[in-house]
């Protein structure tokens, strides 16, 4: 009997699965590796302060703690690169902004996440006398490889199962649950907002929320992160990613004018420079109503769990759930109640 099925290969799927076998759990993961989902488009930016009010992402000390070592031990692992440490630059609009954020640096909590002020930026970046904020602890993910890879890796163990997850045969024992001939102790279901399509979740207040991005060339040769209301980062292969939009009225994977128009549009008062649209993605992120992630226990099953709802956070958010579900499973230590699904139970 195997100790964990994995429902989901993505982001949250691979983390878990990772955080499981590190503790010398078995596990079994299902997904439609050729489904689309938020993961495989997401730009995969860990940033510990964010907002217009310059919030410090939530628990930013635990849950930074470990973030970059958690991937570069993978990283090492799987024989592969995916994490990309780079400063974020964030430009500020008005001098409301340039207010609120002399009143955040001063905060000893967000002193370990500030960079070197007043570093010169490069030319093609439109400044202004507002200044900008240098964060450090920052960087991305490349998620679509570290899932491919990390996909990869459980199939080399027998360990994968390339196919759609079926919860009609989903059997839920006292001890055990039953999918296929396939036994385990306990099933986690990584499946983003689809979860809340399952009859075991559809009690969760899931607010899913398209987002599109665009692919850009960089000719600027791009190096680090900036963002004023939008985000530009460079990626492998001479491209640019830019983000993100937020729509809750069309839950589709389809690309619009509209959003290419907006980012464009964004872009060109970041960049003293024309870009060159090469492409665009849209996918779904898993959001929640009180937009904090949804983790723990089903109410009637004990062996059914939910390791979801992350939201635009899930690359530096990941591991430290994680280890917070492994603690509740095999330690019976409480969750924190803010991101325990009971909370809606």
């Amino acid at each position: 009997m195997i100790d964990a099925l994995i429902v989901g290969g993505g982001l949250a799927g691979c983390v878990i699965s990772h955080k499981l076998l590190s503790e010398g759990k078995s596990i079994y993961v299902i997904d439609k590796s050729s489904l689309s989902s938020s993961s495989k488009v997401a730009a995969g930016i860990y940033n510990p302060i964010a907002g217009k009010y310059f919030s410090l992402s939530w628990s930013a000390e635990e849950v930074w703690s470990d973030l970059e070592l958690f991937y570069q031990r993978l990283e090492k692992k799987l024989g592969q690169n995916f994490l990309f440490p780079l400063p974020i630059n964030r430009i500020l609009s008005n001098e409301d902004q340039n207010l609120k954020w002399n009143k955040r640096k001063i905060q000893s909590r967000y002193k370990p996440f500030l960079a070197a002020e007043n570093a010169v930026l490069p030319n093609y970046i439109n400044t202004n006398k507002f200044g900008h904020i240098s964060i450090k602890q920052s960087g991305y993910l490349s998620v679509e490889n570290f899932i491919t890879h990390s996909l990869s890796y459980f199939h080399s163990k027998a360990s994968f199962l390339d196919d759609f997850f079926d919860f009609n045969s989903l059997i839920i024992n006292p001890k055990s649950i039953e999918y296929k001939g396939l036994k385990a102790r306990r099933i986690i279901i990584c499946t983003g907002y689809l979860a809340a399509k399952s009859d075991l979740f559809s009690f969760l207040p899931f607010t899913p929320m398209k987002g599109e991005i665009l692919l850009i060339k960089n000719d600027i040769q791009l190096k680090q992160i900036f963002t004023k209301a939008c985000f530009i980062l460079p990626q492998n292969g001479g491209k640019i990613k830019v983000g993100s939009t937020y729509n809750w009225q069309e839950i589709n994977e389809d690309i619009t004018e509209y959003a290419k128009d907006y980012l464009l549009a964004k872009v060109k008062d970041l960049l003293n420079h024309e870009p060159s649209l090469e492409d665009q993605f849209a996918g779904i992120r898993p959001s929640v109503k009180d937009r904090r992630p949804l983790i723990g226990q089903h109410p009637k099953y004990s062996n059914v769990l939910l390791f979801n709802g992350l939201g635009s956070k899930g690359v530096s958010l990941a591991p430290y759930l994680a280890d917070c579900l492994l603690k509740l499973i095999f330690d019976n230590k409480r969750l924190p109640q803010d991101i325990d699904l009971q909370r809606y139970a």
